[in-house]
């Protein structure tokens, strides 16, 4: 496989934080220390300022963004050739960024959601699918968890039951049942305190 663009490599370092996603990575030919060492870098300079960079300095780290508007940049991927990585532009500067689907990529919503978490597996595709792509078809999420770029977020399905999916940098990882909640403790009254 050719270079990698610093971009991919960025990415590539951000999903590499377990034993699959880095043999995955490995058998897309992705060099990890390579990868490490553009995060690294990134992170001791434009991107380490707590999310505060740039668009120039973004720009000058990864290269000519494929969009670049008032409200966002977005550069094409090698590893993920249908997907950009698209950074909003906020006041006090660029957020962290996502991976997405090009703009005739994005799937279509099926007409029913899925009922089941086994449907719901079938339906959705690890490594492909982005966050945007999940909310698309099963609506907002319940609760979640984010320590950038990591995230992972529960889905309530039909049958009741729900579904936790990870993602780094916005793209799908994986899906597994989600932990049911534990149950709330019983609480009295504030009027049963006075009662005897």
């Amino acid at each position: 496989m050719p270079q990698l663009p610093r971009l991919d490599l960025y990415l590539a370092a951000g999903i590499a934080e377990d034993e699959s996603q880095r043999e995955r990575l490995a058998a897309l030919g992705v060099d990890l220390a390579a990868a490490r060492a553009v995060r690294e870098a990134a992170h001791r300079g434009t991107v380490g300022r707590g999310g505060r960079a740039t668009p120039s300095a973004l720009i000058a780290l990864f290269g000519r963004p494929a969009v670049r508007r008032v409200e966002r940049l977005a550069w094409d991927l090698v590893l993920w050739p249908e997907h950009r990585f698209e950074c909003a532009i906020q006041e006090w500067g660029v957020d962290g960024g996502e991976l997405v689907r090009r703009e005739n990529g994005a799937p279509e919503p099926p007409p029913n959601a899925p009922s089941t978490v086994a449907a719901t597996g079938e339906l959705l595709r690890p490594w492909h699918d982005t966050r945007r792509d999940v909310e698309r078809i099963l609506g907002d999420p319940l609760q979640g968890t984010s320590a950038y770029p990591r995230a992972s977020y529960d889905w309530a399905l039909r049958d009741g039951s729900a579904v936790t999916c990870d993602f780094a940098h916005g793209l799908l990882l994986g899906m597994r049942a989600a932990e049911p909640a534990p149950p709330e403790p019983q609480r009295r009254s504030w009027w049963a305190f006075w009662r005897r």
